[in-house]
């Protein structure tokens, strides 16, 4: 399964649809939304990893949905857009971590998880808090999710 990641920081960013110093990158799934608001104009890339690098019909490979590289600050944002069930995506965002982490050394990692029908009824908030604890880079909230990258 590891095969089908890429191998070099070279091959991951050429899936870029954004490479620019736009003041404003959206990230949009599951009627979710991410918004990262680039005021310094820094270099950033944005990169789709679910059905671009990470094909669609891959259906057994866990994978975030979008990452935006902050070129210029060396932040590497893992996006994850739920429509529910958010303890899912705390498995998409390790294993996304564990096969683009040796890619992505030089960047600090923040990780993102962006809801609007969080079952946290069925999700204890104990579970929440412990995985908070154990990740202090990650942040849920409800969409949509506006952030100063």
């Amino acid at each position: 399964m590891s095969e089908i990641w890429p191998k070099s920081y070279e091959k991951l960013v050429s899936y870029a649809e954004d490479k620019h110093t736009n003041s404003i990158y959206i990230s949009e799934e599951n009627h979710c939304e991410h918004r990262a608001i680039n005021d310094s104009r820094d270099y950033v890339n944005h990169i789709k990893i679910d059905g671009k690098v990470i094909l669609k019909a891959c259906r057994d490979t866990k994978r975030i949905d979008f990452l935006l590289l902050n070129e210029t600050k060396k932040i590497a944002y893992f996006i994850e857009l739920k429509g529910s069930h958010i303890k899912d995506a705390f498995e998409q965002l390790e294993v996304t971590d564990r096969h683009l982490k040796p890619i992505l050394e030089e960047y600090a990692v923040q990780w993102r998880i962006i809801h609007h029908h969080s079952r946290t009824t069925r999700l204890r908030m104990n579970e929440v808090n412990q995985y908070r604890r154990k990740h202090p880079y990650l942040i849920i909230r409800n969409t949509p999710m506006e952030e100063h990258i």
